[in-house]
């Protein structure tokens, strides 16, 4: 049997501004207390049942939880006559950012940051591939144009010919991307008459493992900030919980060499290529914004629609905000979201995502990528 080439790298994050990688779940405002100086007590629910057993308060609290919309649990413990410091026990962790400018008299929305089983936070392997593909893929295109010229012909029949074509909203673009994945990726030809099929993919020779668990307290609370390009900013009532700036995250990475001819020196090559398309396209239109440096990279949630497309590598300048705003336009983004100003603007989508910790602006998801080889 012939032995693999499998070479390992460590593969480190360092997160610049905070990272969102979202459970899919929100806390509720019945799971956490938010107290006068912005520090929010995140509860174990299970342990702070049995205090309120303790307290002979089951009747109260279950009336609390199914019949009560509008109270939050901290009004709730204040008309029981509870105190923080009795709930002590009950705090599963704590998360705080004094930077937060909320609405009052509008709901609050947690997003709740990934866990594992013991409940440390950590960033999926998964999560980290998803945005290699997609720094892989726009690489090839800015190294071999021609490859694309057809895939984009199509994408542009489809957005500027066909404006009227009744299409489903997952449908836009998808097999036009699904070609462009597989002229980039499907040449294994193993044993399938198909290219397209999975078996074929080359990504399947990196490897990715999950991080190395991380601690509660590498968590802050961080909210939603809209950036104009102007430098006009939106503070919306949504908070995510984030890894905090300055955070370092390491996983293994494993490439079989035989599926997939590449090394450190061309993924590092391939970040520098996305981030000059992202920065020429994107970043740069806003006032205020850093532009990335070559070992930038994008990760997780809110980190914006740029950072997790192909079409700026297929479509460049006035072409690429025209294509942009054909797509919101097909996908059904409401009109409030004004993508029909996006060419006034310079630029598309217009909002940069942001949020600020210690009194500072941050882009969301920016991290500075490290590969260094095992020997």
């Amino acid at each position: 049997m012939m032995k693999r080439k499998l070479q390992t790298y460590t593969l480190t994050l360092t997160a610049v501004g905070p990272v969102f990688v979202g459970s899919g779940k929100e806390i509720s405002k019945k799971e956490y207390l938010r107290l006068k100086d912005g520090t929010v007590l995140v509860l174990d629910i299970e342990k702070f049942y049995s205090f309120i057993e303790k307290k002979h308060l089951e009747k109260q609290y279950l009336d609390f939880m199914l019949k009560n919309d509008r109270m939050s649990l901290g009004n709730w413990i204040l008309n029981q006559e509870i105190q923080v410091k009795d709930i002590q026990n009950c705090i599963r962790y704590r998360l705080k950012n004094s930077d937060m400018e909320l609405e009052h008299g509008k709901p609050v929305q947690i997003m709740e940051y990934i866990k594992d089983s013991y409940g440390q936070p950590y960033i999926p392997g998964s999560s980290v591939k998803g945005m290699m593909r997609t720094i892989l893929l726009c690489n090839d295109i800015c190294e071999h144009p021609q490859k694309y010229e057809r895939i984009a012909a199509d994408m542009e029949r489809e957005l500027f010919q066909n404006r009227n074509q009744n299409v489903s909203r997952k449908r836009v673009l998808a097999a036009s991307m699904k070609n462009a994945e597989v002229e980039c990726y499907h040449l294994l030809n193993r044993f399938e008459k198909k290219r397209e099929n999975a078996v074929n993919d080359r990504l399947s020779g990196i490897i990715i493992g999950d991080s190395k668990p991380l601690q509660t307290d590498d968590l802050t609370l961080c909210q939603k900030v809209e950036v104009h390009p102007d430098g006009v900013e939106k503070k919306l009532n949504l908070l995510r919980e984030c890894i905090k700036p300055q955070t370092q995250i390491e996983m293994m990475l494993t490439i079989d060499t035989d599926l997939f001819p590449l090394d450190d020196r061309q993924m590092m090559k391939a970040i520098h290529n996305f981030n000059s398309i992202y920065n020429e396209n994107f970043s740069e239109k806003f006032r205020g914004a850093n532009c990335p440096s070559e070992d930038m990279v994008y990760l997780g949630g809110g980190a914006g629609f740029v950072s997790k497309t192909i079409i700026y590598a297929l479509f460049q300048g006035t072409e690429g905000i025209k294509a942009c705003q054909s797509i919101f336009e097909k996908t059904n983004v409401p009109r409030n979201h004004k993508h029909y100003k996006d060419m006034q603007y310079g630029v598309s989508p217009h909002i940069l995502k942001s949020t600020y910790y210690a009194g500072k602006r941050y882009q969301m998801g920016q991290c500075r990528c490290k590969i260094e080889r095992i020997e």
